[in-house]
């Protein structure tokens, strides 16, 4: 069984927003493992790096630059020797944060009045993920993916998700689609909105949902939200601050 970092994260069957969200990609990958954490003990090795060895698996290490400890080690049982540590793509900070550590991205605890509740690993070595935050009233589910590009460009990878969204659900209707702003420095990505009918927090009810697509190196970010259309101006507002609010790295991985 899989641990859970329960503080933070909750697990995909609690979670009535990004239920439904989450579906097209959990049989559209090979491998769909969620965010669990591991103990291990510190090794001190150098200045700079230390290793972990996990105590559950003793032949196992993990080397680390200690100048990203703050980031990766998060100690539940007081400050000792012992820490937490991420046995997949994912380390804890000190306050909770998690870094997806192929790439740099920090998902932290909350984003204004978004709550991150989920994390996913959708491959073997950790380099396709997504974390999933809900906003309550307004109900709002808030899903990041992080991925490698795959050689694609990005109007591709664009039409890629586009149809994901199409092919999850029935008589999904465009509504308009062109470019957008992210991150605190506007960055450029592509967009779509769509309405469509599906359940949603334990309803069936029409949905707006948002596609937002953008590549840095070798990396896609992915943005998906999805609302009551009922919601109106007051969801699309929060959608719009989230997608403007969440940070990217100043240095993104190269994911090798």
């Amino acid at each position: 069984m899989r641990n859970r970092l329960r503080a933070n994260l909750l697990c995909f069957d609690a979670c009535p927003f990004l239920a439904n969200v989450y579906g097209h990609r959990q049989f559209s990958r090979l491998l769909v493992r969620e965010f669990g954490l591991t103990l291990f003990r510190i090794h001190p090795v150098s200045a700079n790096r230390m290793i972990l060895k996990n105590r559950n698996h003793p032949g196992s290490t993990f080397l680390m630059r200690t100048a990203l400890l703050a980031f990766l080690i998060l100690t539940f049982w007081g400050f000792n020797e012992r820490g937490i540590a991420a046995p997949g793509p994912f380390a804890v900070s000190l306050d909770g944060n998690i870094v997806h550590v192929a790439s740099g991205f920090l998902f932290p605890n909350k984003i204004g009045d978004f709550e991150r509740v989920m994390a996913r690993q959708y491959d073997v070595n950790g380099r396709d993920v997504s974390v999933g935050y809900n906003h309550k009233k307004p109900q709002i589910a808030a899903i990041i993916f992080v991925h490698q590009t795959r050689g694609r460009v990005l109007d591709t990878e664009f039409v890629v998700r586009e149809n994901e969204i199409v092919a999850q659900h029935e008589g999904t209707k465009l509504v308009d689609h062109g470019t957008a702003l992210i991150t605190p420095k506007k960055t450029p990505a592509l967009m779509a909105n769509y309405e469509y009918t599906d359940n949603f927090a334990g309803r069936v009810q029409l949905l707006r949902s948002r596609l937002l697509v953008a590549q840095r190196g070798e990396w896609d970010i992915e943005y998906r939200f999805t609302y009551p259309a009922s919601e109106g101006a007051s969801a699309a507002s929060l959608v719009e601050f989230l997608q403007s609010s969440f940070p990217w790295p100043e240095t993104i991985q190269t994911g090798r």
